[in-house]
């Protein structure tokens, strides 16, 4: 579900004509839900960096809603995944080990 919440957080970041709302959570969300130590890649370290960073999350949860609903979405990124090799799960390598957010 994270890649569907990021992929809101860019729209909204585009429709206000400010990207670095994307980047700053992308970063925090590296620096605090994807540490070595301790990933929490869950629901409530996202919503601990979108709080901290202030970002609506009503209207990422209303967009994620909308995203999710679409007929086939989720079906279409996996397809696209596999045919052109075009990956968009959220994933970082480090000493050789993936950490992938698990949908």
């Amino acid at each position: 579900m994270e890649n569907i919440r990021q992929s809101c957080i860019y729209q909204m970041s585009n429709e206000r004509n400010n990207i670095k709302i994307y980047w700053n959570y992308m970063i925090a969300f590296s620096d605090t839900c994807a540490d070595l130590n301790n990933p929490l890649f869950d629901h409530e370290c996202a919503e601990g960096v979108m709080d901290a960073l202030a970002i609506e999350k009503k209207l990422i949860e209303e967009c994620m809603k909308k995203l999710i609903a679409l007929p086939g979405k989720i079906e279409e990124d996996y397809k696209l995944i596999k045919e052109k090799k075009i990956f968009k799960i959220p994933e970082i390598t480090m000493n050789g080990i993936k950490y992938r957010v698990i949908i």
